[in-house]
């Protein structure tokens, strides 16, 4: 069977739970995977929590990951990062962006340590660099509440990732780098203001789901 566009957006908003058969997601994951790479949303109302069966699936299915899949998986996750902080940094328009992205593949199950370290990769390129963090400050300042990060979607869906996303914004935010930007005016007042709100503030995982 070959999954479409449109049939893998009905399977990710059908009622129906975690399949108990993990070669199904071991078969699926990788077309969500494809299809998020060419910039194409893979469900009709989207959100962060696109692959959220699939991170269900990792605590409770054996046999899902394949262990097979399990290094792949996580090189593919840094390889989309790169690929979309790269078309962002160099001017070229994407609906998929970089802290959804990461929020994205969390709520997906993968480790925060992998999605940090794909962004702390592409922050450390010389060219790519400073572009990407400017483009990764402004999406982020969007998710500054009284200098704190909301991370609804994830506290919702897989809270054990948020507090260590919080933790590694709260390092950038509190690095020199960023400062100066911040303080040079080299990003819209809007955002500036947001970010030296949260200088200093202690990391937060997130807002509570609302009822």
């Amino acid at each position: 069977m070959h999954w479409t566009r449109d049939l893998i957006r009905e399977y990710s908003n059908s009622a129906h739970g975690t399949p108990t058969d993990p070669d199904d997601l071991n078969a699926l994951l990788p077309r969500y995977l494809d299809l998020i790479a060419q910039d194409i949303e893979v469900q009709w109302n989207p959100d962060d929590a696109a692959l959220k069966r699939f991170g269900t699936a990792r605590d409770s299915l054996p046999g899902f990951p394949a262990p097979a899949m399990v290094a792949e998986l996580d090189r593919y996750a840094r390889l989309l990062l790169l690929h979309f902080g790269t078309l962002q940094a160099i001017g070229t328009g994407t609906d998929q962006t970089l802290w959804s992205l990461v929020q994205t593949l969390a709520i997906g199950g993968w480790a925060p340590a992998v999605l940090t370290g794909a962004l702390d990769d592409l922050l450390a390129q010389p060219d790519l660099g400073p572009p990407a963090l400017d483009i990764l400050l402004v999406e982020l300042s969007g998710s500054l509440e009284d200098g704190r990060l909301v991370q609804t979607a994830l506290t919702r869906e897989r809270p054990a990732a948020a507090p260590g996303l919080a933790a590694w914004v709260a390092a950038l935010l509190a690095s020199p780098a960023v400062q100066a930007r911040v303080a040079a005016a080299d990003l819209p007042p809007g955002p500036a203001k947001r970010l030296a709100a949260a200088f200093g503030k202690a990391p937060s995982p997130g807002s509570p789901p609302s009822a």
